[in-house]
């Protein structure tokens, strides 16, 4: 039975109104942590006094912050395939540990509920369409229940089962010239920044994607996406449901800087220009095992030269 226009306007406001009050109580309640003090006799000391009404920008700022890391999750959301299995769902999913989890879970629901209810406004509003139309529509339906069905099993199962296929690829673009842009890049700044640069890494292949944020308001940007820390920013874009392409890694001064938007839109371009040989590539077993080695090298640049982390078979998983 299709849903009504009453009944996905109720749903819709009701997912948009928990997110928020859910975002606003773990404000608060993150605020109160930072002035709570353990005893060795485990009792909890809390000074009031020191404790402030939580200010309506902080609120804003976070969600800025949600709305950064929702462009991306809805992004892979919406351009999932026809044939969507299960582990497709989980792929363009954030892991459980995320802190907006339930919240982008919601809102990915919510999406949906909106495709069904414009595609039955269509078909309540136009009674012109062909028979194979009204099939066509049918199978968005279905594909959108069918999409709320997975994300809802996805809520009761396992962590573990959800975290372990969080494990991507990394495929290193390269320039024009055919070296590796992100180790040249790398190898021109500050080695004070290559923890941060790891982390971020890191980020992409376990499935956290640190501080992501996709980019929508620019043309020559759409379907490329950042993770950020304080200054570092690595750039990528998904190559198939478990390779991301990493297309560039700087350190950002200021968010008005020119020409570090302009030099973003050009490699951005580029790695636009030769994004459909790379998805071909990315199937080459020769491709990969060079990519592989760059890869290490990659690892081997950033991690501290005590460390050893292990990080060489990164790439070697199904």
């Amino acid at each position: 039975m299709a849903i009504t226009e009453k009944q996905c306007n109720e749903l819709l406001k009701t997912i948009e109104n928990d997110c928020k009050e859910a975002r606003i109580k773990r404000s608060e309640l993150n605020r109160l942590k930072k002035h709570v003090k353990y005893e060795t006799d485990d009792k909890c000391n809390l000074d009031i006094k020191e404790i402030k009404p939580i200010q309506s920008s902080e609120i804003v700022s976070e969600e800025e912050e949600f709305n950064d890391e929702i462009s991306f999750y809805l992004d892979n959301y919406r351009t999932l395939d026809d044939n969507f299995t299960y582990e497709d769902i989980i792929s363009v999913l954030p892991t459980k540990d995320n802190y907006n989890y339930e919240d982008i879970i919601n809102r990915l629901i919510a999406e949906s509920y909106k495709e069904i209810k414009e595609i039955n406004e269509l078909l309540i509003e136009d009674d012109s369409l062909s028979k194979e139309e009204l099939i066509e529509c049918k199978a968005l339906i279905d594909k959108e229940k069918t999409k709320i069905s997975y994300l809802r099993k996805s809520m009761i199962e396992e962590d573990e089962v959800i975290n372990d296929e969080h494990k991507n690829r990394i495929v290193l673009v390269p320039t024009i010239g055919g070296n590796i842009r992100v180790i040249d890049e790398l190898e021109h700044i500050a080695t004070d920044y290559y923890d941060s640069f790891l982390e971020l890494i890191n980020s992409i292949i376990n499935g956290k994607f640190k501080n992501v944020k996709t980019f929508t308001s620019n043309a020559q940007l759409m379907g490329i996406s950042e993770v950020k820390a304080f200054k570092t920013r690595v750039v990528f874009s998904r190559l198939d449901k478990n390779t991301y392409a990493l297309i560039t890694a700087f350190v950002k001064k200021t968010d008005t800087d020119k020409l570090y938007k302009d030099t973003l839109k050009r490699k951005a371009s580029h790695f636009k220009e030769n994004e459909s040989l790379l998805k071909e590539k990315i199937k080459d077993e020769e491709f990969m095992r060079l990519n592989n080695q760059y890869v290490e090298e990659l690892f081997n640049l950033l991690r501290p030269k005590d460390n050893e982390l292990e990080l060489k078979k990164v790439n070697n998983h199904d």
